[in-house]
């Protein structure tokens, strides 16, 4: 509703395939009415194998909800002990954090973002999608304390707060 009203940027949604009881992960697109919500609640979808079948509430969904984790924190190459709190030279190149968190389901459903803002900001955050290496790499930051948040999208956060960042 949040994202119908142009409230929330991104949709958060499942991927569900072969792996969940699936016959086939290929649906096709563009038909009218794309899906029929039958009498007894079942869903029918058309695909290229014929009509896919099945009760959405006997669908359980694996949702990625474990803490997320910084594993491993890198300067220029060189790992740093882990903390909440990290303090950079004047003059290091690169930054690296290492992400984790407890999912083992499909990984196109763990949708993991991070903000980095200056300490001490209400400024609204710019929320940027983690890469499927699950590392965040800078190599450029304002001077000052900073603080890097990193979420999973249905609600695991990890803040990591970073003093004496300068360039």
């Amino acid at each position: 509703m949040q994202y119908a009203a142009g409230k929330q940027g991104d949709l958060y949604y499942m991927y569900y395939g072969r792996d969940q009881g699936f016959n086939t992960n290929e649906f096709n697109g563009g038909c009218e009415p794309c899906a029929v919500q039958m009498g007894n609640g079942q869903v029918s979808l058309p695909s290229l194998d014929g009509l896919v079948q099945f009760d959405p509430l006997q669908i359980r969904p694996e949702l990625p909800r474990g803490k997320v984790f910084i594993d491993r924190i890198e300067v220029d190459k060189k790992p740093v002990p882990l903390g909440e709190h990290l303090t950079l030279e004047h003059h290091f190149q690169q930054l690296k954090l290492y992400l984790s968190t407890p999912y083992f389901g499909d990984p196109g459903n763990l949708q993991l973002y991070y903000a980095l803002r200056p300490h001490k900001s209400s400024a609204e955050l710019l929320w940027l999608p983690v890469n499927s290496e699950r590392t965040l790499d800078f190599s450029n930051l304002s001077s000052g304390d900073m603080i890097c948040i990193c979420v999973s999208w249905v609600g695991s956060v990890r803040k990591l707060c970073m003093k004496g960042c300068t360039r």
